[in-house]
């Protein structure tokens, strides 16, 4: 649903399986980015990974249901760590 101010509120997920092209396709809509093209998979890489990150990102590779869809291809998602690693205190 949106947040009043057009884009939509949608809980952030946790993990890159939470992770769906109907979210990215939400997502990218609400704020205007891909207009009415549609998201209808995408390939996730892993960026960064020993890299002593606090958190998990990935590189997403999109594919449209328009293959001559001139929109963004690549994006970079930031997930929560799964890893418990060291603790500082």
């Amino acid at each position: 649903p949106p947040a009043g101010d057009g884009r939509v509120n949608l809980a952030f997920p946790r993990t890159l399986e939470a992770v769906t092209p109907q979210l990215l396709t939400e997502v990218l809509q609400s704020d205007g980015a891909i207009g009415d093209a549609v998201v209808i998979a995408f390939g996730g890489k892993p960026l960064g990974a020993g890299a002593g990150f606090q958190s998990s990102m990935q590189r997403l590779t999109l594919t449209y249901s328009d293959p001559v869809y001139d929109g963004p291809r690549n994006l970079i998602i930031k997930l929560t760590s799964l890893d418990p690693g060291p603790v500082l205190t």
